[in-house]
């Protein structure tokens, strides 16, 4: 299970990975042992409720702990009806997360927002903080304390992070950690439609290679809440998606006219499930790439790629925009809790 290796934080995306890998012994999220899976859709809304146990962790690569993935795949960033969804959604699951993990009566509370502020994408963490002590700053709260703050990253400080926070929270004696972070997807179609909440922390760097130590309750002791909003994909991933919308592409097209009846329909659009495939039809086409797992596809992108040397990471073009946005929201979503 462990070989789908494209880069990606988003636990959904893991499993979807597990589904694909396995995909010839049929196997299904129930039937991992330890995995309990839960998916609800409200509107345009799909939240993915995962907790992961510490063995089956170690069988996907994740931490363990619960997880909630909240996406819109047809929001765009000017989208207000979307964006006022998308928020509801965060609000009711943030509350329950901390119901479940009995916080919501927490008194210090530690805000950290990861990240580089000079790099639009690596801002996210950043961005939040400047906005919340703009509008939490001078509020008075006389139960609790609350505290924020943007490490930057290792390469900027020359500490690293974790080491930092840990000594942070020791000192200050903190009830709870919440850290804001920007993560890497392996689809372009889950680039900042979606929203990470996850009480297994996090490891700064993790989602383009760069893996740094990890902040969670295990080493900050004190629960860690972590929330995550992919803005990067890898590059080699957009080609392979390219390819595969290539492959169904052609199917439609030679289906379609072997049925006339067929033709009105056009091409699909969305996505294929593997079932779906008309191998006897494609793999003269494309020859043994049908027969490739999607990490072997993956694979050969990243080795046919130029700049071989080089990771290449892809953001949205309006990312400004869409920092602007989670950066409004993120900060609702806090300064409620907060107040």
């Amino acid at each position: 299970m462990t070989n789908w290796n494209a880069y990606t934080d988003l636990i959904d995306e893991t499993i979807d990975g597990i589904r694909l890998v396995n995909a010839g012994e049929k196997r299904t999220v129930q039937d991992l042992k330890g995995i309990h899976y839960d998916e609800i859709k409200t509107g345009r809304v799909k939240v993915v409720r995962m907790n992961v146990s510490p063995d089956a962790a170690r069988k996907i690569g994740k931490s363990p702990g619960e997880y909630i993935t909240i996406t819109i795949p047809t929001l765009y960033v000017d989208d207000d009806q979307g964006w006022a969804e998308f928020e509801q959604s965060m609000e009711k699951e943030w509350s329950q997360l901390l119901q479940s993990e009995k916080i919501t009566d927490a008194r210090k509370m530690l805000i950290i927002g990861l990240g580089n502020k000079r790099i639009t994408p690596d801002s996210i963490g950043p961005a939040t903080i400047q906005t919340l002590q703009e509008h939490y700053l001078g509020s008075s709260q006389e139960k609790k304390e609350i505290y924020l703050y943007a490490p930057g990253v290792t390469a900027q400080s020359g500490l690293e992070t974790s080491d930092f926070i840990s000594l942070l929270a020791n000192e200050l004696k903190v009830d709870v950690i919440v850290v804001i972070d920007a993560l890497a997807a392996k689809s372009h179609e889950r680039l900042c439609r979606t929203v990470q909440f996850t009480t297994s922390g996090i490891h700064p760097g993790s989602g383009i290679g760069n893996k740094r130590k990890e902040i969670s309750a295990r080493t900050m002791g004190c629960p860690v809440i972590a929330i995550g909003v992919p803005t990067v994909v890898d590059a080699p991933v957009i080609v392979a998606e390219s390819i595969e919308n290539l492959v169904d592409a052609f199917q439609d097209v030679y289906e379609n006219e072997q049925s006339p009846s067929k033709k009105l329909a056009g091409v699909r659009h969305g996505k294929v499930t593997i079932a779906e495939r008309n191998l006897s039809l494609l793999t003269p086409l494309f020859g043994k790439w049908m027969e490739w797992s999607p990490s072997d596809r993956l694979q050969l992108m990243k080795e046919l790629l130029p700049l071989r040397d080089q990771q290449l990471f892809v953001s949205p073009k309006e990312m400004d925009a869409w920092l602007c946005r989670y950066q409004k929201s993120l900060s609702r979503l806090l300064l409620q809790w907060l107040k």
